[in-house]
């Protein structure tokens, strides 16, 4: 096993994520369980790239930045996490959580907390 890889909550709005959480807690937890899953395969060694390419529910939505949605729930409100995963510090950013509806909006905010940290962490 490689490790490395590592979740930093360090940009996610916790209200916001709170908040989806109980709404839609079915949802919120099969994005959760994805990441994990995302986590996993990455610690296995599994390039970023290949994953992007396998996993049905791990999208690019370019620029740095990937969604991960719901599976599993029948009934569900499609839902994103919205994540930027570093491969250079082999961290991922959980940035934010929406539905279809909030895609928009949520996509602007992620590209924009992911140029802060490359900004911060002196990335390009």
């Amino acid at each position: 096993m490689h490790k490395g890889w590592e979740i930093s909550t360090e940009f996610v709005t916790a209200n916001r994520f709170k908040k989806f959480a109980s709404k839609y807690p079915r949802e919120f937890a099969s994005c959760g369980a994805n990441a994990e899953r995302l986590l996993a395969d990455l610690q296995s060694g599994i390039p970023l790239s290949a994953l992007a390419q396998n996993l049905s529910f791990f999208r690019s939505e370019r620029e740095g930045l990937y969604r991960i949605g719901q599976t599993n729930v029948p009934g569900a409100k499609e839902s994103r996490l919205y994540i930027y995963p570093d491969d250079a510090s082999k961290v991922i950013y959980l940035l934010d959580i929406g539905t279809k509806e909030t895609q928009r909006n949520d996509i602007a905010s992620a590209r924009k907390t992911i140029r802060e940290i490359r900004r911060q962490f002196d990335q390009t």
